[in-house]
């Protein structure tokens, strides 16, 4: 798949999820928040529209939680 880290900054779209990716056709954007903290309302209308769209979105907290949300997105696809 392909994967990339976006780093914020003044010269991108404000509220872009924190890894976006592509694997097997299907878009994703996770958006990796430390416990305890929450998505601002742009990056829950970005994850919305982004969903709307046809990607699979989440929120991460870990490096499992990603690699779990990816697995259930393939173990899902394959079974239909």
């Amino acid at each position: 798949g392909f994967w990339k880290k976006i780093h914020g900054s003044r010269y991108q779209s404000a509220g872009l999820p924190d890894i976006i990716g592509c694997l097997q056709g299907q878009f994703y954007g996770l958006e990796a928040k430390l416990p305890g903290k929450q998505l601002t309302e742009l990056q829950k209308a970005t994850l919305e529209q982004l969903s709307e769209s046809g990607a699979v979105v989440g929120v991460v907290h870990s490096i499992t939680e990603a690699l779990h949300l990816i697995e259930e997105q393939l173990t899902s696809s394959n079974q239909e």
